[in-house]
């Protein structure tokens, strides 16, 4: 347990680095994937609802801290998800690679409209759809692209650390 904890710090570390600095140059129309709600997602779906509830709260966390808003609104989302998606772990096939894709397009399309529509005013629905469009359905489907490289290597490492805990423990 000790060392997932270790390896998906690390990643999760990463990742964030990532979605902070080189992201900013990799944008389509705009909008760039949110790596950290796709972790999250990634590591309920293969380890479960409580230690994806600690990798939603410690990620949403680490991401209220360097966006310097509120320290909660993230930490709170990402603790919901991971802890509502662990019960999915044991109805699916860890290889499945598509339901990861249809889940990451539910779970990212309510997550971004839980954010940008309470922010605007909600008499103006032209607004709203306009802002559906051109970001959230956007940033929704680069999430559903990116999810699947990210669910291969966390389903590896995951893998990775199981192997090497049986052998040990075997002895």
């Amino acid at each position: 347990m000790r060392n997932k904890l270790v390896y998906f710090s690390i990643l999760l570390y990463g990742i964030i680095i990532i979605q902070t600095t080189l992201l900013d140059y990799i944008r389509v129309y705009n909008v760039k994937p949110n790596l950290v709600l796709i972790f999250i997602i990634c590591i309920a779906l293969i380890r479960g609802g409580l230690e994806g509830a600690f990798f939603g709260l410690t990620a949403g966390l680490l991401q209220d801290i360097l966006t310097g808003n509120n320290i909660g609104p993230y930490a709170l989302m990402g603790f919901l998800v991971g802890f509502s998606l662990g019960d999915f772990n044991k109805r699916f096939y860890k290889d499945n690679f598509f339901a990861c894709a249809i889940i990451t397009f539910i779970v990212s399309l309510i997550y971004e409209s839980v954010f940008f529509i309470p922010s605007f005013s909600f008499y103006n629905l032209e607004l709203i759809l306009a802002i559906f469009k051109s970001d959230i359905l956007v940033e929704t489907v680069y999430n559903v692209v990116m999810s699947v490289p990210i669910y291969i290597l966390t389903l590896k490492i995951n893998n990775t650390i199981d192997i090497k805990e049986k052998t040990v423990n075997k002895y």
